[in-house]
């Protein structure tokens, strides 16, 4: 999955939509985030550094349960919070049963199993939860909530089975991956990647082949999937991701900003949920009444950054390499703009995605706009067919404004003759 909290959220046009797109320990057990509003509501876009919310000493659960109770207050966190410390209470008893109790340091991996096996004997199920359209509302990947209702996400089970674990002595690592997670532990030959959602499997030769591909290009990329995350970075990256529920809120822009960027410190390098929320804050402040036009320029060069390292990891993201191109073309900079939806055409086959459609006839244009003759009608059947294929699926046209400038574009070379 993409991350151990909130899925990736991203940006669209001008309108900003939303594409489909785990921080140092907290107070000590039984303390409580409290400082809420006045956090958010602190100098804007101040470095925030403790804060009283992130103190080392806290277990991984506690601290947990602390992000959830700040992010959703409507949440039964208590609950939750007994309901893990029986779930802890029917480990305990299953790992001394099978004479495992003293096998939490040197064979932490015979404990995940036997943690795992207790939650899907306890009716957990993982899910693979499409993105909400309300984030601001816990589901399967925030850990109190699964919790409550016993379904939980490739991330959250990851985060129960190192809770539990930590509950009884042992010790192991979260891995994040862009589109999953899992739990890497110690062993006396080196470390075990173990996958949570089939209850304890261990990663294949072609799986962990992948890892090791995805984690020298994020080494590469400054990014820190395939790393091994301690408990605080495991704890600051589900912050980070937790923070995306208050996507809505222009008022946390400037904090959230500032501990995102706390987190990629900590964490030692971004990832693509962290990117595309700081993406589109970025944007959102950018466009605020009243921004000085250096403050503006600041934001909207931070936020290229952005998306730029987006586009740079997965080119095929429609919606991404819109939003790059457009904040080229804001500068009247058609080049680049041409480079990256050039980059998106060559790695995605035209479909009737109606995101992917958009890109075709931005590109299309976009090289009219050139003023280069080589590109004159060079895209006009790229774009025919992509309008076509709108048409075969009975939507407007035109329906979005990109497909109305396209079509605008090739009724006008029709009428005069090419």
């Amino acid at each position: 999955m993409t991350s151990l909290g909130r899925t990736r959220s991203g940006l669209y046009p001008a309108v900003v939509l939303c594409l489909v797109a785990l921080a140092a320990c907290l107070p000590a057990e039984g303390s409580r985030i409290e400082k809420t509003p006045e956090i958010l509501r602190g100098p804007g876009g101040s470095r925030i550094q403790g804060e009283g919310v992130l103190a080392e000493g806290a277990s991984l659960a506690e601290g947990l349960f602390s992000i959830d109770a700040w992010i959703y207050p409507e949440l039964k966190v208590e609950v939750a919070r007994l309901r893990y410390g029986t779930l802890c209470q029917t480990v305990g008893e299953r790992v001394r049963e099978r004479g495992h109790a003293d096998l939490r340091v040197a064979r932490p991996d015979v404990l995940v199993r036997d943690i795992l096996e207790v939650l899907r004997d306890d009716g957990f199920t993982c899910v693979d939860p499409k993105p909400a359209r309300d984030a601001s509302r816990a589901d399967a990947k925030v850990f109190s909530q699964a919790l409550l209702e016993r379904r939980a996400s490739c991330g959250t089970m990851s985060l129960l089975a190192l809770a539990c674990l930590e509950s009884q002595g042992g010790g192991g690592f979260a891995v994040c991956m862009p589109d999953h997670c899992f739990v890497r532990v110690p062993t006396t030959g080196g470390t075990e990647d173990i996958e949570c959602t089939t209850y304890g499997a261990s990663l294949d030769e072609p799986e962990r082949e992948a890892t090791l591909r995805v984690s020298e290009r994020a080494r590469a990329m400054r990014m820190h999937y395939g790393k091994s995350l301690g408990r605080k970075e495991t704890l600051w990256h589900y912050l980070g991701d937790s923070l995306g529920a208050w996507l809505r809120r222009p008022d946390t822009d400037g904090a959230v900003l500032a501990y995102l960027s706390e987190a990629k410190e900590i964490l030692g390098g971004s990832c693509l949920s962290f990117e595309s929320q700081e993406a589109r804050r970025l944007l959102r402040l950018a466009r605020a009444n009243g921004i000085s036009g250096e403050a503006r320029e600041s934001s909207l060069l931070r936020a290229r950054g952005c998306l730029s390292r987006m586009f740079d990891w997965d080119p095929s993201e429609a919606a991404i390499a819109i939003n790059l191109a457009l904040l080229w073309l804001e500068r009247r900079e058609i080049s680049p703009a041409l480079e990256v939806l050039g980059g998106f055409v060559r790695s995605t086959p035209l479909s009737a995605d109606p995101t992917v459609l958009d890109a075709y006839c931005l590109w299309y244009t976009t090289r009219l706009e050139s003023g280069d003759p080589a590109y004159r009608f060079s895209g006009a059947d790229e774009c025919r067919r992509a309008l076509f294929l709108l048409a075969e699926r009975m939507s407007p046209i035109p329906g979005t404004p990109f497909q109305a400038t396209a079509l605008s574009k090739l009724g006008q070379a029709a009428g005069s003759g090419n």
